[in-house]
């Protein structure tokens, strides 16, 4: 008897199903392709339980007669290629037959469907991969696409879903890279029975694409865009880069399409890097929309079962076009600008609690958030106690002799005939790394109730992000509401931030982290800890005096990882006597 046998369609059909149908999004993010692919200027969505119980896609496409409407489940069924020299030529986001199929096979689906100007339309009813049920409809002039009770016949995958908030999220995200994409197409949500999310059709032409961004990505991120636009070859690149006033604390506003085409690629993103060099500060990143517009035949998508990812066939060619453009679009728009002072650390005291170390706002700085009084709360079970050896460490060797300030960055002292420097932003980052940890780690962590809330922008699909880990923020010390479309209202934060600037960074970059599903609970934690102690620390430029120099020395002494800041950066340098003797070619240090 052969050990090989041909798997049942059943099994094969769920198989393939498993490559393109990963959650709700990517169901969406299919029937959204169909729709642009059949010339779609509206497309409507409607989704019940987080689009596990109903996703339902319509739009005002060229629609389909009753043979294609029954064609159009069957698998590797497409309209796109009729033979192999067709892959060279694609432009169309579908062309593998695959997406319709393997929803089906996962699911209960119902088409309606009808050609523009028909007034009869038809009804496709299938479950499980199998047509059940076909009737005559009226016609509508467009399709519209019903999934039901996604994953019912397969619940092992229904139970590695996220939750609904989360899963709505991802959605959400589907259609933002929809829109960004598909200016001149309108889109809109409606979620659990309320509508969520509403792009209208934007003009055509440059105007009309960055108006669509700032729809998406927030007005506050739209005023700072510069357009870029270069050609060369087969390849036409436009692209709206952030202005070094309009950097943001994470990679999330980074967006790439080739030929209206989402994609992830490193080499984007390295070209964009490269080109923004001096003009990028540490943590800070840029904002980028680019649309690449590129031969079929110069580009392979079919890498991927999701085609995120492609392959260029002259990645130098693209590469320097990427970075002339965003060169251009900088220089044209960046002007020299004069360094404002940040918010600094105050003195820091041996044994200072932590709300001494709370920012201080100075006549220069932005308004300060107002606080009622602080509030401790509960964090469960406190942990183990953390009692340390506080042997003094060894690279600590007293007395120390303040020299000064280099640069207001560095804090230069003398210690046993040699030379020490301290980073102070490093240094001031990991003192409160420490501190605040340590009350994280105790089963408590302090929060201040703002007396006026901070509202922050978000795209929608990260404010449903933020949402779903509300209690996890609030163990950190956040409390926040929903507050309308693309914001947030955060109505109270740890002590250490003071400034709004500050707590919408800490929570541009907590977004970020908790978005990386590869992230353990654990290890975003640690990370936002480190991006609050960064954003509360002293900056580099601010200027401190010798007391509050040695203040944090002595405070860093005391430090269990005193050595470097939770960033990984280092906190000290340090030059013995005898190796100043060994630099300056002499036999021994002066004694």
């Amino acid at each position: 008897m052969p050990k090989i046998l041909k798997m049942d369609e059943a099994v094969f059909s769920k198989i393939a199903a498993g490559e393109v149908v990963e959650r709700p999004a990517s169901v969406l993010k299919e029937l959204i392709e169909n729709s642009i692919d059949a010339g779609a200027t509206r497309i409507e969505i409607e989704i019940q339980g987080a689009g596990k119980i109903l996703l339902r896609v319509s739009d005002n496409g060229t629609g389909m007669d009753r043979e294609d409407l029954r064609l159009c489940l069957e698998p590797h069924a497409t309209s796109k290629i009729k033979s192999i020299e067709d892959l060279d030529s694609l432009s169309t986001f579908g062309f593998r037959g695959e997406a319709l199929a393997a929803v089906c096979a996962v699911s209960e689906v119902t088409i309606l469907s009808s050609l523009q100007g028909e007034s009869q339309g038809w009804r496709v009813k299938a479950q499980a991969g199998k047509i059940k049920e076909e009737s005559p409809a009226a016609g509508t002039g467009g399709t519209t696409v019903e999934v039901r009770n996604l994953f019912f016949n397969t619940p092992a995958r229904l139970k590695f879903l996220k939750s609904d908030e989360f899963e709505r999220g991802r959605i959400i995200s589907v259609i933002e890279e929809a829109a960004l994409a598909n200016h001149e197409v309108a889109f809109f949500l409606q979620a659990e029975g309320k509508k969520r999310l509403g792009f209208e059709a934007a003009q055509e032409g440059k105007e009309g694409e960055k108006s669509r961004i700032a729809m998406v990505l927030g007005e506050a991120v739209g005023q700072y865009l510069a357009f870029g636009e270069e050609s060369e070859k087969s390849i036409n690149l436009r692209l709206f880069v952030s202005t070094e006033a309009g950097l943001v604390s994470n990679r999330k506003y980074q967006h790439w399409f080739v030929n209206r085409r989402p994609i992830d690629s490193r080499l984007l993103q390295q070209a964009l890097y490269r080109a923004f060099g001096p003009h990028i500060l540490q943590g800070r990143h840029p904002v980028c929309v680019g649309y690449l517009e590129i031969s079929p035949a110069d580009f392979d998508v079919n890498v991927h079962p999701a085609k995120r990812e492609i392959r260029f066939k002259n990645e130098g060619d693209v590469f320097n076009l990427i970075m002339r453009a965003v060169s251009r679009a900088l220089a044209q728009s960046l002007r020299p600008q004069v360094l404002v002072k940040d918010s600094y650390l105050p003195p820091l005291r041996p044994g200072s609690h932590l709300e001494s170390l709370a920012l201080e706002p100075a006549s220069s700085y932005s308004a300060p958030l107002r606080t009622a009084a602080a509030v401790s709360l509960p964090l469960g079970e406190p942990a183990l106690s953390q009692e340390e050896d506080r042997r003094t460490p060894d690279w600590f060797t007293p007395p120390y002799r303040y020299l000064g300030q280099i640069e207001r960055s560095y804090l230069v002292f003398e210690a046993a005939g040699g030379i020490f420097v301290l980073d102070q932003h490093a240094a001031a980052e990991c003192v409160l790394f420490e501190r605040y940890g340590d009350l994280l780690l105790q089963g408590r962590v302090l929060s201040e109730r703002l007396i006026l809330p901070v509202a922050v922008s978000l795209p929608a699909s990260l404010v449903s992000l933020i949402m779903d880990q509300k209690k996890n923020l609030f163990d950190l010390g956040f409390e926040v509401e929903s507050f309308g479309k693309g914001m947030i209202q955060v109505t109270a934060t740890p002590p250490m931030l003071k400034k709004e600037k500050d707590v919408e960074e800490a929570l541009h970059k907590i977004a970020e982290d908790f978005s990386d599903l590869k992230t353990s609970l654990a290890e975003v934690r640690r990370k936002s800890l480190a991006t609050m102690a960064c954003k509360a620390a002293v900056k580099a430029h601010d200027f401190l005096g010798e007391e509050e120099a040695k203040a944090l020395l002595l405070d860093l002494s005391k430090a269990r990882q005193a050595r470097n800041c939770p960033h990984g950066r280092p906190t000290m340098l340090a030059l013995n006597r005898i190796e100043l003797a060994r630099r300056f070619g002499r036999p021994g240090a002066i004694s």
